[in-house]
């Protein structure tokens, strides 16, 4: 199950701009992404993201190059019982915790 996470997560950019709704999760990023509070600031945040300079994205690549995909797998793994990777991937798929 680790090696296929990790194929899905190889498609995602971290480069790209984010405009998101407060979280607090989020709000850990507040310096690198859009954070709004209404449907009447989006428009504003995608203004802001598109006219970005470019060290905006070089921000971004930074703050993310600490955060690896093994390290987010193995959280992810660790939070549904299964600290090693292993036992989650033997479940048959669309069993209880199994994304298929």
């Amino acid at each position: 199950m680790h090696e296929e996470l990790l194929t899905y997560c190889h498609h995602f950019d971290i480069s790209l701009a984010v405009i998101s709704s407060p979280m607090p999760k989020v709000k850990l990023y507040e310096n690198l992404i859009e954070i709004i509070n209404s449907s009447a600031k989006f428009e504003a945040a995608v203004k802001q993201c598109l006219t970005a300079a470019e060290f905006a994205r070089a921000a971004r690549l930074t703050a993310m190059a600490r955060e690896t995909w093994p390290q987010k797998v193995t959280q992810l793994c660790t939070c549904l019982g299964d600290s090693d990777g292993l036992s989650i991937g033997a479940l048959p798929v669309g069993a209880k915790g199994v994304f298929a």
